[in-house]
């Protein structure tokens, strides 16, 4: 598989919470509270998946929901975390995470309100054996 082949996973996810919501005089507990409901969330979607590894990703969002795009970036981490901690990714770190973009919803595109549509492009894609 050559550097431009890749292999896309696209699915949808209900809205997080605002990046102003996660942050704003949260206690540490009330963050991992929300990191947990909506880990839950992601791994209901990974579990239609067969068991995979990429060797780099690029994350890609649109959204229909009232927040700033800036807001919508705790998805973003939300996700990237879960693909390294679950072995998915070896990291997400700049060698691995290679970019991300954050667009609203243009009308008539079919991303329902307070949804949140996701694409991962996977580069290296290998699906792993079950174990």
């Amino acid at each position: 598989m050559s550097k431009e082949d890749y292999r896309e996973v696209r699915f949808l996810l209900p809205k997080a919470p605002s990046l102003n919501q996660f942050y704003a005089g949260r206690h540490y507990s009330v963050r991992q509270k929300y990191k947990k409901e909506y880990n839950a969330e992601i791994k209901n979607v990974f579990d239609r998946y067969d068991k995979f590894f990429a060797d780099t990703y690029k994350i890609d969002l649109v959204h229909n929901t009232r927040y700033d795009c800036d807001n919508v970036i705790i998805t973003i981490k939300f996700i990237s975390d879960y693909l390294k901690d679950n072995g998915y990714v070896t990291d997400d770190s700049k060698k691995y995470f290679k970019s991300l973009s954050i667009r609203v919803a243009d009308d008539g595109e079919d991303v329902e309100k307070n949804e949140i549509l996701v694409s991962l492009k996977l580069y290296g894609y290998k699906e792993l054996p079950d174990l």
